[in-house]
Order: structure tokens, then sequence, then C-alpha cells
């Protein structure tokens, strides 16, 4: 059998070393010689699931190459920079690593070494607060009547300054959130109590004082000295004394501690100030009744509805408008074309208080005409008869 005859039936033939064919051709050629060649085919994937398998039982862990060179490069940073860290921490300066410097302590100009989170810097070698702050004791702070600008402490706004919740004003003054200016404090949220005793142009220098009740000693150059949120103004009292008062019109009644519009005609409301008439309009010279707490007209005087006044009731003789311009108590009527003509004794005119037909003017009051033999000044005063010798006749 030629080699090529033995060889062919084996020919592309794969077979494990150790298979049965292989030990038959060997033990049966009578080839002297024989080529074999040996393959080894390699799983990828079943390698790995045996490593796996063999790193579990094991307790360990298999990691990709190139996982390893990451962490390890990593690792070698990390040592660089711990080896810079150190290099630096020892050459760095001595004010850098050393408890920083407090207020009033000695320092080197142009250094750091004071501390500037307590807003501390080196001036002229000694740690000083830094811009215009102050030092309580532990920081720099601005002072109580100052504010930080981010920049620098400035001085707080004073009296009808702008102010707001970022600026504050200056101690004495309080922010008033509708103007967002700085005014005296209330203790009303209803109103203001309190005035500034400052000029105008003078934002600090005042104070802020309580301001005056109805019949308090005021300063009239002082603006809302008095209470004007009960009516109140300060004007020239009795004794030549600037004092609050109410409004010209109005009273002061202290039952409601306010002031109150005067009534103006008669039977207005007058509550209050009954024994001195301020709460009825003086110059209307009306008066108060204290009966029945409304205005009135005194005595002898009407209600003129033309001038809007009490009028003195006219006498005899008098101008009138009507009968209320004559006076009723002397029993005088505003003589028209529709009346008698009394002719006791001045002859009767339209639009003059008169007496009636049936009296006559006694020269004080108007009286009844007598009758016959009754005492009389003139034909005028008989109902009957002649006046005769001093008497009524027939």
């Amino acid at each position: 059998m030629s080699r090529r005859n033995l060889v062919n039936p084996m020919a592309n033939a794969v077979l494990p070393v150790n298979s049965k064919q292989i030990h038959d051709i060997i033990a049966n050629s009578e080839e002297t010689d024989m080529l074999f060649y040996e393959y080894e085919i390699v799983d990828r994937d079943k390698e790995e699931k045996w490593a796996r398998k063999q790193a579990r039982r094991h307790g360990l862990c298999l990691c990709s190459r190139w996982l390893f060179m990451i962490i390890g490069n990593a690792i070698l940073i990390a040592l660089t920079c711990s080896t810079c860290a150190i290099l630096i921490y020892v050459n760095t300066p001595n004010d850098l690593t050393v408890k920083p410097l407090t207020y009033g302590q000695s320092c080197v100009t142009g250094s750091s070494n004071c501390d500037w989170l307590r807003f501390l810097v080196c001036s002229s070698e000694v740690c000083s607060c830094f811009s215009n702050r102050a030092w309580n004791g532990t920081d720099c702070v601005c002072t109580t009547d100052q504010y930080w600008d981010g920049l620098t402490c400035i001085q707080k706004p004073g009296y009808q300054q702008s102010c707001s919740s970022s600026i504050p004003c200056y101690s004495k003054f309080t922010c008033d959130p509708l103007t967002s200016t700085c005014l005296c404090p209330s203790e009303s949220a209803a109103h203001y109590s309190r005035y500034y005793t400052g000029l105008v142009t003078d934002y600090y220098s005042g104070t802020c004082e309580p301001k005056g009740a109805w019949g308090s000693a005021c300063n009239v150059h002082y603006v809302l000295s008095c209470q004007e949120y009960n009516g109140l103004t300060c004007s020239l009292g009795a004794g030549g004394i600037f004092t609050c008062n109410c409004y010209s019109g109005y009273y002061w009644r202290s039952d409601t501690g306010n002031c109150v519009e005067q009534g103006k005609r008669p039977e207005d409301d007058c509550t209050g100030n009954a024994a001195n008439n301020l709460g009825c309009a003086l110059n209307a010279t009306l008066e108060c009744n204290a009966v029945n707490n409304q205005c009135r007209c005194p005595t002898n005087y009407f209600w003129n509805n033309n001038t809007n006044t009490c009028s003195f009731h006219g006498g005899y003789q008098t101008l009138c408008f009507d009968n209320s311009w004559c006076n009723s108590d002397l029993n005088l009527v505003c003589h028209s074309s529709a009346l008698t003509p009394c002719d006791c004794p001045i002859t009767s005119v339209n639009a003059r208080c008169d007496c009636q037909n049936t009296h006559y003017w006694d020269g004080q009051i108007c009286s009844p005409r007598v009758g016959l033999n009754i005492p009389c000044p003139g034909n005028y005063a008989c109902s009957t008869g002649t006046c005769l010798y001093g008497y009524c006749l027939n």
C-alpha cells in the first residue's frame, strides 16, 4: 500500500488525538514513517466561563485588561497629586498655614495675616477693620446706624428719606410701607402718633415726640405737632399761647375724643359742649340748648333763612320779611297789605314790624286796645269812642 493510499482515507479528517481511528492506523500500518498534525481548537466563551467559575470558587474577581489599565492610571494620578500637595504645603509661607491674626495684633503690611472672614486687613502693621466697619469684640461690623451695601458701610436714611427692606432706616425712624420713606414710629397702626421736631432739611438731629392732644401746648413751626387724626391743629389760643385746637367750624367732643363739625342751623346736634356753646356755629349766633343738646337762636333772636344766621327780632317799625323777623314776645307782626292797618301811633307800612289792628304800641309792647272810660294815650288806643281828656269816651 502506497503512502498516498494510506493517507487518503483519512484526508481532511479531524479526529481527537486519542481517538480509536488514530490508534488503529498506527497499529495496522506498515508504513515506517507517518506524519500527524495535532490542532487545538480554542473556545473563548467556554474558557471565560470556566475562568470565572474558578475565580468565584476562590473568592476572586476577574477584570478585563482595559479596566486594570484605568485603575492603574487613576492610582498613579492620585499618588502624583498627593505628592504635589505635600510639596506645596511644605513650601507655603507661614502666614497661610498659621491661625489668622485678630483685631489689634501686629501684622506685615500688604500680607494676608489678618482674619479676612472677620473683615480684618493689615493697615499700618496692625490688624484693623476694613472700610468704615467697627470692631464689636468678635467681628468688624457696620454701626447700628449704618448698613452694608456690599462694598462699604453707609449711613441709614433719615427722616422722610427713601427706604426699603434692604435699606433700613436710621434707628429713631421706621420705614413706612405705604410711602417707602422713613417716618417717626407710631403706637398705632391706624395713624402716626409722633411728629419730628427737626427742620425739613434736617434728617437726623431732630427727635420724635408724641403729638399733642386737645388743649395741650404745641409748636406751630413743627408740621403735624397735634393729633391731626383727631381733627386737631396748632393754632393761637387764649393768652397768645399756641395750643392744639379744632379747625374753624368744628368743636371738641370729649365723649368721642375728636373734633366734630359745629351745628350750623337750629336743631342741629351739639352734644358735649352746651356749656360754652362751641357745639354750634358762633358766626351764626347759635347757642346750644343743654336740655335737648340742639342748637337754637338766643332769646329775642330768630333764624333768618336768607342769611343763615340768628337775627335780632325786630322791634316796633323795624324792617321785616315775615313774622319771624319781628319779636313775637312783644306781639309784633310783619305788616302787609293783607292786614288792617293799625296806625298805632305810627302809620302802618308794609314790611315793618307793627301791632295788629286790635292792639296798639304802648312804647314797650303791643297792648290790647282799651274800652270806654279807660285811660288812653290817643284815639289809636281806644277800641271804641274817642280818647278825650285822657280817657276813651263816646
